[in-house]
């Protein structure tokens, strides 16, 4: 896993001093959308000159039998990867304010879903809704502040690989039905407060469709 260094001064300059065609542009996904009752209205845009996407969103948390964020996603069936080097902004100081990728069966506050979290205090986590209505799990990783962040569907099977410059790669696999047919997904955030914005930047973006 190639571990590329980040700039989070300067990511969150360009967060902050975007143009109008960079806000209509959402590169290789569909659509953004603010999932459950966010609380302040999210935004995403791909600023192509630095192959780079900034998603902005509330939400009280990607937890429980519902969830509350931001997600920019694209239609997506059968396999696939997704991978990129994500960087919390830390627009608000909430421990648990996180960003990262999911695969997601519906846009319903309580979808089944798979995601990969990294938290605004280093925690690393694989979560999944199993079923819709169902309550999420979490597993988490030894490496804290992940930076690089790869999630792989392959049939029944879910992989979140970890990574960081100067430690060794991590991963976990989760088997689970019913992610079948036309599912959502990309990256997301959620500043686990309804009243406040976070923003995180997505860099070297890679989906990949065998």
């Amino acid at each position: 896993m190639k571990i590329y260094p980040l700039l989070a001064f300067t990511v969150c300059i360009a967060v902050n001093s975007i143009s109008a065609a960079d806000e209509a542009e959402l590169g290789v996904f569909h659509q953004w959308t603010d999932i459950g009752s966010p609380g302040v209205v999210g935004s995403a845009f791909y600023k192509a000159s630095e192959n780079a996407y900034y998603l902005k969103a509330s939400g009280e948390n990607i937890w429980g039998e519902t969830d509350s964020f931001g997600f920019l996603w694209a239609p997506m069936e059968g396999d696939f990867s997704m991978d990129g080097i994500v960087t919390i902004i830390d627009l608000t100081d909430a421990p648990h304010r996180k960003a990262g990728w999911m695969i997601r069966s519906s846009l319903d506050p309580d979808a089944a879903h798979v995601t990969c979290a990294v938290h605004g205090d280093g925690l690393v986590a694989f979560q999944y809704r199993p079923t819709a209505g169902a309550a999420t799990v979490g597993i988490r990783f030894d490496m804290k502040a992940a930076e690089e962040i790869r999630l792989t569907k392959q049939g029944n099977n879910f992989t979140m690989v970890v990574g960081k410059q100067g430690a060794n790669s991590e991963s976990k696999t989760l088997e689970l039905d019913g992610f079948e047919g036309a599912l959502f997904a990309g990256p997301w955030v959620c500043s686990k407060n309804v009243e406040k914005l976070e923003a995180a930047r997505f860099g070297q973006v890679s989906i990949l469709v065998p």
